[in-house]
């Protein structure tokens, strides 16, 4: 536990470093999506940062079908700073900064940061992007073209649902309640 100005922060050191590895292995190709899947959703932790990077790694996998990675350079570089925060001692605040991210380097605020943190870490080894062992094709599964004939389906009632809130919004008057104090 970090003491940080009056706030005891929870860092949970032994589930940080499960979660560092085996996004690593999936990230590497080792284990599938499901294999990372079991683990991580296993995992509960007052520790922010590992809750907080436990739903950034979910948006990396699909749910319904097995597979391994197949990541864009971006979206390796991204999940490898992941890593090196599950590997750091750091804590997380969320808060809303004005301003544009800049993404090549986010969650941190600047290449600087990541320097620093990373000259932490002992064992820290980030292996070069190979884009060869991403370009993967994958056969097409019947949960595929399920998801396609569903959404497909359903487009034109979606879209006269929000043709007809759009045509009623046309005639709706704003109404406005006044409260008067004696």
């Amino acid at each position: 536990m970090l003491n940080n100005k009056d706030n005891i922060v929870e860092i949970d050191r032994y589930n940080r470093d499960i979660v560092a590895n085996f996004l690593e292995k999936f990230i590497h190709q080792e284990i599938d999506n499901f294999e990372l899947d079991d683990v991580i959703f296993e995992i509960t932790s007052n520790d922010k940062l590992l809750n907080w990077a436990i739903q950034q790694i979910w948006s990396f996998y699909d749910d319904f079908s097995e597979h391994i990675a197949s990541l864009s350079k971006e979206e390796y570089n991204y999940l490898y700073r992941l890593i090196l925060l599950l590997k750091s001692n750091c804590t997380i605040k969320e808060y809303t900064k004005k301003g544009d991210i800049d993404l090549s380097i986010y969650p941190f605020n600047s290449k600087k940061e990541i320097f620093k943190i990373r000259r932490k870490i002992k064992y820290f080894k980030k292996l070069p992007y190979n884009h060869n062992k991403y370009d993967i094709e994958r056969e097409a599964t019947f949960f595929d073209y399920y998801h396609k004939f569903i959404y497909i389906a359903f487009l034109p009632i979606a879209i006269f649902f929000e043709l007809l809130n759009i045509f009623f919004s046309l005639f709706k008057k704003n109404r406005i309640k006044i409260r008067c104090t004696k």
